[in-house]
């Protein structure tokens, strides 16, 4: 599979990379052993570039990944995520970018992957409390103590991503791109190409829809959040 470097980085990810959220949350039941199968044969079809996030099933997700490529990591460029906190139920969500939880985040972010760094660190989402500029300086300097390589940025404004740029370089941001969603095309892409962030588009086949593999909501698992 055709591989190209992400933004301005020398992260050399495959054109397709596989998101993983689905794998524990929200879509379908968990079956690791399943997924760890899943993981290999993209490995082994020339996928290289993995998406999760600390908020999937409370690190869960991140363990799985961890468990999948362990003692291969140089098959594996990974993407996770900070910045959205569930309290207890699970059910109910909320933001938080201040430094001193990303700096914990991140920690047990490494702690569940198994890995010495992360290859892709985003901001999950930005905090409307707390300024990006400090949030993204807490990143910077995860980067610096060698615990992180790139920062990326989730569902931000063009302004934001400049604001966060102007921090410390933005190598991608992630935004929800498909044929039915395109709000990103009017400014998000034109700032991307402007600054030289890589784009990275997550559910652009509609959140499956867009397959032919759903023909009605009687396909779905009756724990798909898509039925909501």
């Amino acid at each position: 599979m055709e591989k190209k470097s992400l933004g301005a980085s020398d992260l050399k990810v495959s054109r397709m990379g596989l998101g993983r959220m689905w794998m524990t949350d929200f879509f379908e039941a968990s079956d690791k052993a399943r997924w760890i199968r899943v993981l290999h044969q993209a490995s082994e079809l020339g996928i290289n570039f993995f998406d999760t996030s600390n908020i999937y099933s409370r690190g869960k997700n991140e363990n799985l990944l961890g468990c999948a490529f362990k003692g291969r990591w140089k098959d594996a460029i990974v993407g996770t995520k900070v910045g959205i906190v569930r309290d207890s139920s699970g059910r109910d969500w909320g933001f938080n970018g201040r430094p001193e939880y990303v700096k914990t985040a991140c920690e047990a972010s490494l702690k569940q992957l198994g890995k010495e760094s992360i290859d892709l660190y985003y901001l999950h989402r930005a905090d409307p409390e707390v300024p990006i500029e400090e949030t993204v300086g807490e990143m910077s300097d995860l980067v610096k103590e060698g615990k992180v390589r790139y920062l990326g940025l989730c569902e931000v404004s063009s302004d934001q991503l400049r604001r966060a740029h102007r921090e410390h370089p933005i190598t991608a941001l992630q935004s929800e791109y498909s044929v039915w969603s395109r709000e990103v095309e009017k400014e998000i892409i034109p700032t991307c190409r402007k600054l030289d962030v890589g784009f990275v588009p997550y559910w652009p086949l509609g959140r499956g829809f867009l397959t032919g593999a759903i023909a009605s909501r009687k396909d779905l698992d009756a724990n798909d959040n898509r039925l909501g």
